[in-house]
């Protein structure tokens, strides 16, 4: 049993423009196309309902890596994803320590109050 095509997140969200944008129905517009109108009749409720599974990347650092890339082989995959991993933990600004890089919420708390060092 073979698996269904992959189309890309940027595909998927174009499609879902042009369902809201027409005035065709879902399945017409996933006909002409060519997709599964029940994926994509899915997709334009979960982006209504502003769900964050209509496409995937929402936050999750793994899901936001692996939809923005396509891997070689393996020693690419491992050089991409250290790289992404990287500049997800050391240079993205995060929320959660007032929108500072964990290098710089480190160096701030060992900076400012050594007995609370983080080492």
């Amino acid at each position: 049993m073979s698996k269904g095509k992959r189309y890309s997140p940027e595909f998927k969200r174009e499609l879902v423009d042009v369902v809201r944008r027409s005035q065709s129905s879902c399945r017409q517009v996933a006909l002409e196309v060519g997709v599964n109108p029940n994926q994509l009749s899915r997709r334009v409720r979960e982006a209504a309902a502003g769900a964050g599974k209509a496409f995937p990347g929402g936050g999750v650092p793994r899901d936001e890596c692996l939809a923005m890339e396509w891997f070689k082989n393996r020693i690419d995959a491992k050089v991409v994803i250290e790289t992404f991993r990287r500049g997800y933990n050391e240079v993205r600004p995060h929320s959660s320590l007032g929108q500072l890089t964990p290098v710089e919420f480190k160096r701030s708390l060992s900076t400012t109050n050594p007995d609370r060092a983080i080492f």
